[in-house]
């Protein structure tokens, strides 16, 4: 519930696959859109990156949560989304598509 089904997270993963322009995006159809990434036009930095949202947003939540449980911290849906391009864009560093691109031209739009 807490990583795909909460309200917060919906707005999240909803956030990303419309990114990608997947229309009708609902609750039961975000396996079939993560599965589904192959069949969406991307770039080769596009991609990379989306291939590491499947577990770079539950991460995101999941940390978001931590904060709010035991930091007492306020939910930012701006921060999640910013972490959450941050990661997928730092595990993705290693090919060559992203030479010359910093963090800073990621989170630009978070």
């Amino acid at each position: 519930h807490l990583l795909v089904q909460c309200p917060l997270a919906y707005r999240v993963w909803n956030y990303f696959i419309n990114v990608i322009g997947s229309p009708n995006f609902t609750i039961s159809s975000v396996k079939e859109d993560v599965v589904g990434w192959k069949s969406f036009p991307l770039s080769a930095q596009g991609f990379q990156l989306w291939k590491r949202l499947p577990s770079a947003i539950p991460r995101g939540l999941w940390k978001a949560h931590n904060a709010i449980v035991f930091s007492g911290k306020i939910f930012n849906l701006q921060d999640v989304f910013r972490d959450i391009k941050i990661n997928a864009f730092n595990w993705s560093k290693g090919p060559d598509c992203f030479k010359g691109i910093n963090t800073s031209n990621v989170i630009v739009g978070s």
